[in-house]
């Protein structure tokens, strides 16, 4: 069974033995101790009806990347990270399962999808452009049923992307109502609206609400979502042919990069280069016009 990179939970442990924890519909109290922290994730996994993926921090600083079941069982999975010599003692052997319990098979997840095209005389073919990561399928907010949440994976998976659309549009309002437009749980809904209006083939909302999101992960201080995120909105720019409509967004697009410009700036330079070709398109078309 491969385990999605989607969801996934953070656990920080700190000096007072507490857990916070982060991710997807996770509780914003923190746990007594992390034997709490991982029956909360395996709660939620339960609510998924399969594993999911989550990495512990210790207050030293060693990051560990594991897999929880909904049966809590909890299996260690890819690099340790942190202080080649530990200060204090760790999560790991706290983190080890049960002799009892086994752990379901995992595999990795797939590769990212290759870099998207360039449309045809916008950009030269020798310009980094950024790939498009795997997207997120649909989240439950705390507060709203497993069947809300149900309800819209299956709409996805039925190929009623309208209808997914219109609850998760329904799932951002409120949540945006009662947390703000720039929760950490608000973006994650926001995220699958971008996702299905993908899905759908409109691209430009999908681009819109991506940078929107991209932008306010920069303003959380939270750079690898900021990245990714930014990522999804520019490949998927890229992948807009119609002259007119990728120049609408290009504005948008290159103020975003000026703040999220990727490795090198290269994300950044990119952009710019592109909405120079999409003007100099437009000036062109305007001048066959007045001869015309």
């Amino acid at each position: 069974m491969t385990v999605p990179a989607w969801p996934h939970y953070h656990l920080v442990q700190h000096d007072d033995g507490t857990v916070t924890m982060t991710g997807p519909t996770a509780p914003h109290h923190p746990h007594d101790d992390q034997a709490a922290a991982i029956a909360a994730v395996a709660e939620l996994a339960a609510a998924m009806g399969r594993p999911v993926r989550a990495t512990a921090t210790d207050p030293d600083g060693t990051t560990w990347h594991l897999i929880i079941s909904p049966d809590e069982t909890v299996t260690e999975t890819g690099a340790i990270t942190g202080p080649a010599k530990p200060a204090r003692r760790t999560l790991r052997p706290r983190m080890t399962p049960a002799p009892t319990k086994t752990a379901p098979p995992t595999s990795e997840e797939p590769a990212p999808a290759a870099p998207a095209a360039v449309p045809a005389g916008t950009e030269p073919a020798s310009t980094p452009v950024p790939a498009a990561p795997q997207t997120p399928p649909p989240v439950r907010e705390p507060g709203h049923t497993v069947a809300d949440f149900a309800a819209i994976r299956s709409y996805a998976e039925a190929g009623d992307l309208e209808k997914a659309s219109a609850l998760a549009a329904a799932l951002d309002e409120a949540i945006s109502a009662q947390h703000g437009p720039s929760h950490p749980s608000t973006l994650e809904v926001r995220e699958v609206r971008a996702h299905l209006r993908a899905e759908a083939g409109d691209l430009p909302a999908a681009v819109t609400l991506y940078r929107d999101v991209a932008e306010r992960w920069l303003y959380h201080g939270n750079q690898p979502q900021a990245d990714a995120t930014a990522d999804r909105a520019h490949a998927l720019w890229l992948k807009i042919t119609d002259p007119r409509t990728a120049a609408q967004l290009a504005d948008a697009i290159v103020r975003m990069r000026s703040q999220i410009p990727g490795p090198g700036a290269r994300a950044y330079a990119a952009a710019q280069q592109r909405q120079a070709g999409l003007q100099a398109q437009a000036a062109g078309a305007e001048t066959r016009r007045d001869r015309a």
